[in-house]
């Protein structure tokens, strides 16, 4: 009866229930769980049904979420980890759908409990969790007491992402360390590889990982928010949520900056810093905030340009390889304000990135190169300089222009395509089917 169900699931939406309380309706209640998700299976193939049922079927996801990520629901899980076989089987499930949420009430067990077996659970339960559970794990391996750190040196080593090096072999280094946890961080970072680098390198190496990106770094990719953890020694440690859509570049931000805290001559960390501080503020969408790097005291422009030639050639390399056209403009940007004569070539490797972009597919990427290059080198022969008038004469000829094409499969929408793109200033130089 479609017109029973669609009413009742409208007025059960619009009724005022949480996401939670869906959520317990399907999972605490007496309805099956698997008698709501064949409802909705089925549901989703009735037309005036499948809007309903897929926000339903969302909010119920969502519910779930929110129920594991509780701190008392946390609490109440890790508790019945020392209960009896049933006990610890639904425990276990809460705390992996927690995820990294779970991690510092885990962490607090391990650090301050007196209850072995539960610690020893908690423990176990981190490894089970996994890769998410390895940053805030990074955070607060070095904080914590030397016991404490033994046993999440294990933990990192068990879990396995390469990703726990940097702060692995930071315990391998200090001098403070003692020897069976430094025997035990070294065991893990032989494990997950790395070891051979010194830490400044590790650091650039995962600062570059978060700049690709590699999505295996994101706990969350397709939520909102993800988390930038860090450790207070008297709160322990804290979640920091920012935007996901600059998660990675706030990330590349910080082990580049602690790369070049260890070693104030590296230059790739560097590089990326200042790449990943231009990408983020291109990529923060409107009204969004950084809690992390939001109230900067120096602006990315700033940065761009104090650290010099090299690495603004480097940063618009990095750009023009990744293709990413709004950081290209920003390296040329910073270029302009930096360069001069002889210093204008001096990428990594022999590259001449400035030149490259004077070829790059995007118009103002063209234009903005030729004029850096005419202002830097006006009377000066160069490889390629036979480019830069010709480019500069249709900057001034057609500067002022946008073009489009259009392609479209009916004439009629073609027809309609082009007179609206004529009315907005367009100048269409083609309409075609395919």
């Amino acid at each position: 009866k479609p017109d029973l169900a669609s009413a009742f699931g409208q007025a059960l939406i619009e009724s005022g229930v949480t996401d939670a309380d869906l959520a317990r309706l399907v999972d605490e209640g007496s309805i099956a769980t698997d008698r709501f998700d064949h409802a909705i299976q089925r549901a989703y193939r009735v037309p005036e049904l499948e809007d309903i049922a897929a926000d339903l079927a969302r909010r119920v996801e969502q519910g779930r979420l929110d129920l594991a990520r509780e701190p008392g629901r946390i609490d109440e899980a890790i508790a019945m980890l020392g209960g009896e076989q049933r006990a610890r089987l639904l425990a276990k499930r809460r705390l992996e759908a927690a995820g990294e949420y779970a991690v510092p009430a885990l962490l607090r067990v391990i650090t301050e409990g007196r209850d072995e077996r539960l610690r020893v659970a908690s423990r176990d339960m981190l490894v089970t969790i996994g890769r998410v559970a390895v940053m805030p794990l990074c955070e607060a391996v070095t904080e914590v007491d030397e016991g404490s750190q033994r046993i999440i040196a294990d933990v990192l080593g068990e879990i396995g992402y390469v990703h726990a090096a940097p702060a692995l072999k930071a315990l391998v280094d200090n001098a403070a360390t003692g020897g069976p946890t430094r025997e035990a961080a070294a065991r893990s970072l032989d494990r997950i590889g790395g070891g051979s680098a010194s830490l400044s390198e590790l650091h650039t190496e995962l600062a570059i990982q978060y700049y690709r990106p590699i999505e295996s770094l994101i706990a969350y990719p397709y939520e909102d928010t993800n988390n930038v953890w860090s450790y207070d020694a008297f709160v322990g440690l804290q979640a920091t949520p920012v935007p996901t859509v600059v998660f990675n570049e706030i990330m590349a931000m910080r082990e580049a900056s602690r790369a070049v805290a260890l070693d104030a001559g590296n230059a790739r960390a560097l590089t990326y810093f200042v790449a990943a501080n231009l990408k983020r503020e291109n990529d923060l969408p409107t009204g969004a905030a950084d809690p992390i790097y939001g109230n900067a005291k120096y602006s990315p422009d700033f940065y761009a340009t104090i650290f010099g030639t090299q690495v603004c050639q480097d940063v618009l390399a990095l750009a023009l390889d990744t293709a990413d056209t709004p950081l290209v403009r920003d390296a040329i940007a910073a270029l302009a304000d930096t360069t001069g004569g002889s210093n204008l070539f001096t990428a990594s490797g022999g590259r001449q990135p400035l030149l490259d972009a004077v070829l790059f597919s995007d118009r103002r990427v063209q234009y903005d190169a030729g004029l850096t290059l005419a202002h830097a080198l006006p009377d000066r022969s160069f490889e390629g300089d036979f480019r830069v008038v010709p480019l500069l004469a249709s900057a001034v000829r057609t500067g002022n222009q946008s073009f489009a094409m259009v392609v479209a499969g009916d004439e009629e929408n073609r027809r309609q395509a082009v007179n609206a793109l004529e009315a907005r200033g367009y100048s269409v130089v083609g309409a075609e089917a395919t």
